[in-house]
């Protein structure tokens, strides 16, 4: 689990940036700019999404009431 107020994401998150940018803006942002964009998240711890992370992200949203 991520330290206190230590900022993580996963690869699913650039993955999922990526697409909300392509093919659900309308009109989508220019490629230099999304490639910004996943660079700046890029630059924060980033962990590979698998089982046990969707297991625990669950478990923290769940303990932390989080939606």
């Amino acid at each position: 689990m991520a330290r206190e107020h230590a900022i993580v994401v996963s690869t699913q998150v650039l993955i999922e940036l990526r697409s909300v940018l392509t093919r659900k803006l309308k009109p989508p942002l220019p490629a230099n700019d999304i490639r910004l964009a996943l660079e700046v998240l890029a630059a924060f711890d980033v962990v590979a999404t698998d089982t046990h992370l969707v297991l625990d992200a669950h478990e923290f949203a769940q303990r932390e009431q989080l939606s």
